[in-house]
């Protein structure tokens, strides 16, 4: 069961990596609430440099690409989080609270509102 989702050889692919990094910084948004665009960054550091070390880096030359394709890596995966958000609201799916009503019977007293629950989405922007 552990290859059935990732493995090394396809965390190791740009679309590897990018799925991985938008995972596990959707997933720290979520239980965490860590809304930091730092986070995501990261991550995908963490990702390519992981990659580097599992492939046996050859010199300071290859931490460099490996820093930069964190770079890549990251950009691709908020864009992608940030278009899975907008599909999302664009079909309605914004996850508010719909079909409330607010309305008061005579002669009961009114309550102040209580201030609006954020909902943590899987999707959505990191910047």
């Amino acid at each position: 069961m552990a290859n059935e989702f990732y493995s090394a050889a396809s965390i190791a692919t740009f679309a590897g990596a990018t799925a991985v990094t938008i995972t596990v910084t959707n997933a720290l948004r979520t239980a965490f609430g860590w809304d930091a665009a730092w986070v995501g960054f990261a991550v995908a550091e963490v990702v390519c440099f992981t990659g580097l070390v599992i492939q046996g880096a050859q010199g300071p030359g290859d931490w460099a690409v490996a820093f930069f394709n964190g770079c890549a890596v990251y950009l691709a995966a908020a864009g992608a989080s940030a278009g899975g958000g907008t599909v999302l609201k664009r079909f309605g799916n914004s996850g508010g609270n719909q079909g409330a009503s607010g309305g008061t019977s005579s002669g009961t007293a009114q309550r102040a509102p209580a201030a609006p629950l954020i909902p943590r989405r899987f999707w959505g922007p990191w910047l």
